[in-house]
């Protein structure tokens, strides 16, 4: 009986000792763990801008935009009701279905010829990359007519989209302080943009 009774109590004090041995360790474990982040802590409240260098030209109708970073430029009808991004359908034998996204327009690659265009002293036809443009795509002469002032270079600052798969994406501002924004999901496919970004919807 005495037998029996000190192999109870050796079995009972080798369970607690296996239980403070494994709560032991648990402590450790858990002691030795890497904290996670929480994401709200990480996240920041506001993104900061983009600033990019453009050269900016104001026409009869519109306005074209040179990305010098990208080295293309945007061409824009900016009166109602034809107001939007011009696209050249002309390209769209070389830019197939992709061609709804082509809002910035690189240099021809062929020679453009020259253009004869009535001008006046407030009236002038772009020279430079922004005039190899307009010679060379009769839907942005047509569009915007004629330069009314020259070539502006400016430092553009514009938001960094804060979502971009709803309402992307910001390509640049104007010098009076509209920003530009235009669509690369097949929703929004072949439009742009331009307002103050405290009237946005």
């Amino acid at each position: 009986m005495k037998l029996i009774y000190i192999i109870y109590l050796c079995s009972l004090m080798m369970a607690v000792g296996c239980q403070q041995q494994t709560e032991s360790f648990s402590d450790v474990v858990l002691n030795t763990m890497p904290s996670i982040p929480n994401p709200t802590e990480q996240t920041p409240t506001s993104a900061p801008d983009h600033e990019r260098n453009m050269i900016y030209q104001q026409f009869e109708r519109g306005f074209m935009l040179w990305d010098v970073e990208k080295n293309c430029v945007y061409s824009f009808i900016d009166i109602e009701p034809e107001r939007g991004i011009i696209i050249p359908d002309s390209l769209e034998s070389t830019n197939g279905s992709d061609n709804r996204y082509a809002y910035c327009l690189y240099l021809p690659q062929k020679h453009v010829q020259d253009v004869i265009m009535t001008t006046t002293d407030t009236l002038k036809m772009p020279t430079g990359n922004m005039g190899m443009i307009w010679r060379a795509y009769p839907e942005i002469r047509e569009g915007i007519g004629l330069a009314t002032n020259d070539a502006k270079a400016f430092v553009a600052i514009f938001p960094r989209d804060k979502h971009p798969g709803f309402s992307c994406c910001y390509v640049g501002a104007l010098p009076d302080g509209r920003v530009m924004r235009c669509g690369f999901y097949a929703r929004s496919s072949g439009r742009c943009a331009v307002f103050y970004e405290d009237d946005e919807d």
